[in-house]
């Protein structure tokens, strides 16, 4: 009777002991810092494939190692495509042949070119004097447009690179300034102004699209989601500019379009006389006063959708979603009836409803809605995807929670979530992660606010626990929506609501 009274003494102990290694241990800060990143998802034109960029932390060198990686959506398979640790924001050639991506391998941030299989070795691009930035493959395959920054008044790189030569050489580093915007946060203006250009795939010299403008393609600070976009037949692209008198103390920014035929041609080793040489003029396409961006084609070319903010002066307005008659001009909100405000947004290929994301009750889930007009139906409705991209019957999500740092998905058509990569499975696997409650409360006029609490993991003493919450308003007049942190010294059942 005492072994047997012994055994299952043992045999308790043995459950206790593997239950606490199952709890795992508390996360710390080396932890969340060493989390790799996946950011910048894009689908293969056959919706089969997506390339990524993967950001490893070096905490010793205090850097992310970046590269391009790929994984195929029926195998689930991933492999990176990089390893130098210095190359992103890899994108599809349209015959989904070529991926073109940016790099520093060359010293500074330039665009490259590698076939999608994997054969040969990347082809360099761009030579400019300043880093890339912004790639977009013409929908021909035969151009690719990018943004580097310049100095207005100069007529060609060699300029750009003996002004940047003389600044870096000169002994005194005072800044003179006689307008504004001298500083936005804490990127200084230097005198050089962001602009669109386009090259050959194949390389060779980089045309300016907005010679002498004195105004950022995209806004700095501002771009938002694909500030620039070819249109289908490849002979125009639209972007976002500021181009107020004092941008300064201006919320707006409107869409043009310019006509790239001219250096195109150059571009791809056509004609070489000056009026072959440069783009068009741009042309203004919208008049409101609030902030126009993020404008993307219809597959057939006859409107641009785009989001935009009604309210000048307003940097925290709605943002709807607009669609754009390309023949008449006219623009017509898809969203008025939307408490929410569009974040990024995709047109799908048939060209008759429109993905799009927009936080909704902490989360932030993928929409969908008809180009025609209509309710938007949430397709991952509950979940946080705050990347994604959709090709034919193809979606993807980056996917992240309070309990999870982002990793990808592809959605069925029944928003059913298929996990395509793990690359933090390594680093969550021996941690005791708290699970999120989501509960709401009446805040400020009796809005009603929601938010998430994390609780207190199993492995933690519960006196040495600290709480937190995150609030968002779940409506407001304005449809924005506000998020703070707050913390108290020990859990309580009761939501924390003065600090949020």
């Amino acid at each position: 009777m005492k072994k047997i009274s012994s055994a299952i003494s043992a045999l308790i102990v043995l459950v206790a002991v593997a239950a606490a290694n199952a709890a795992g241990r508390p996360i710390t800060v080396a932890d969340l810092l060493s989390m790799p990143r996946i950011s910048e998802p894009q689908l293969s034109p056959d919706g089969t494939r997506v390339v990524y960029t993967l950001a490893v932390p070096d905490v010793k060198a205090n850097r992310m190692a970046r590269d391009v990686w790929m994984v195929t959506l029926a195998s689930s398979e991933a492999r990176a495509l990089t390893t130098g640790g210095h190359e992103g924001r890899g994108r599809w050639s349209p015959d989904g042949k070529r991926i073109a991506f940016i790099s520093t391998r060359s010293g500074s941030m330039q665009l490259y070119v590698m076939n999608a299989d994997g054969s040969g070795s990347p082809k360099q691009v761009t030579n400019v004097s300043s880093d890339v930035d912004g790639i977009v493959w013409a929908p021909d395959g035969r151009s690719i447009a990018f943004t580097t920054e310049v100095y207005p008044d100069c007529k060609d790189d060699a300029c750009n690179a003996a002004r940047d030569k003389a600044r870096g050489e000169n002994p005194s580093k005072a800044r003179i300034y006689e307008r504004l915007l001298y500083r936005h946060w804490s990127s200084w203006s230097e005198g050089k102004r962001t602009h669109p250009f386009i090259v050959s795939a194949n390389g060779g010299d980089a045309r300016d699209l907005l010679p002498g403008a004195d105004y950022d393609v995209p806004p700095v600070q501002r771009e938002g989601p694909h500030p620039i976009a070819f249109s289908p037949d490849s002979k125009t692209i639209c972007f976002t500019a500021v181009t107020e008198p004092v941008e300064a103390t201006s919320t707006n920014g409107d869409l043009f379009e310019v006509d790239v035929t001219g250096a195109l041609r150059q571009a791809q080793g056509g004609p070489s006389e000056q009026s072959e040489s440069r783009a068009g003029a741009p042309r203004k396409l919208t008049t409101n006063r609030g902030f126009d961006g993020a404008p993307a084609y219809s597959p057939d070319g006859t409107s641009i959708a785009y989001r935009s903010q009604a309210r000048p002066g307003y940097e925290t307005d709605k943002w709807r979603l607009m669609l754009m008659d390309r023949a008449t001009g006219k623009s017509t909100s898809l969203t008025d009836a939307f408490d929410r405000s569009v974040e990024d947004l995709r047109w799908s290929s048939d060209g008759r409803s429109i993905y799009f994301n927009a936080e909704d009750r902490g989360e932030m889930p993928v929409f969908m809605i008809p180009a025609a007009g209509g309710a938007p139906k949430a397709i991952t409705p509950g979940s946080f995807d705050g990347e994604f991209d959709a090709v034919r019957d193809a979606l993807v999500v980056s996917r992240s929670s309070l309990a999870s740092p982002a990793e990808l998905f592809a959605i069925s058509a029944n928003g059913a979530a298929k996990p395509l990569t793990r690359h933090t499975a390594s680093v969550l696997a021996p941690l005791d992660i708290a699970t999120p409650e989501s509960f709401t409360f009446k805040g400020a006029g009796g809005t009603t606010s929601r938010a998430s609490s994390c609780g207190r993991p199993r492995s933690t003493p519960r006196k040495s626990i600290r709480s937190s919450c995150c609030c968002t308003a779940v409506r407001r007049r304005s449809g924005a929506t506000r998020g703070a942190i707050a913390g108290t010294r020990k859990p309580s059942r009761r939501p924390v609501t003065s600090s949020c």
